[in-house]
């Protein structure tokens, strides 16, 4: 999985950015974070829908449909970093 992978918008919030997969996905949230975990990624809230880590100070949000929130960040390129650090993980 690539950054290419998704298209970047801002979050209403606007402190956040949701990163929505082009394709059509689903994600074994569980399984997910077992495998952050043993990485040693921190994961705050698990379940079927929604998997909550943080990852260098970042709070990420990922979801069974594959979408990922990268949450308090002010700007595009900070959640791009942080996005393409997740995906390396992943």
């Amino acid at each position: 999985m690539e950054l290419s992978d998704f298209n970047c918008v801002p979050c209403a919030s606007r402190t956040s950015y949701d990163f929505l997969p082009k394709k059509e996905t689903v994600r074994d949230l569980i399984r997910l974070s077992d495998a952050l975990e043993e990485k040693g990624v921190y994961v705050d809230l698990v379940t079927e829908t929604v998997l909550m880590i943080q990852l260098e100070k970042k709070r990420i949000s990922i979801f069974r449909n594959g979408k990922i929130t990268v949450r308090d960040t002010p700007t595009k390129e900070e959640a791009l970093a942080t996005a393409e650090k997740l995906l390396r993980y992943l």
